[in-house]
């Protein structure tokens, strides 16, 4: 049984040979990835910005 992460609905269990390509791109987890995705895209996008050096607070903690 696959985890319920690379799940995209219950159309998995009947369809799923089907339908098992799609999870990579509508499943929780590629929702969850992308949404990663794009914070660390902002967040270098606003250091940039701001002029902010990651490198030299992630040193600090």
């Amino acid at each position: 049984m696959e985890h319920d992460l690379v799940s995209i609905s219950p159309i998995n269990g009947r369809y799923r040979r089907e339908v098992q390509e799609l999870s990579d791109y509508f499943s929780e987890f590629a929702l969850m990835r992308e949404r990663v995705f794009v914070e660390i895209e902002y967040l270098i996008f606003l250091s940039k910005l701001l002029n902010l050096d990651l490198k030299a607070i992630k040193k600090r903690q």
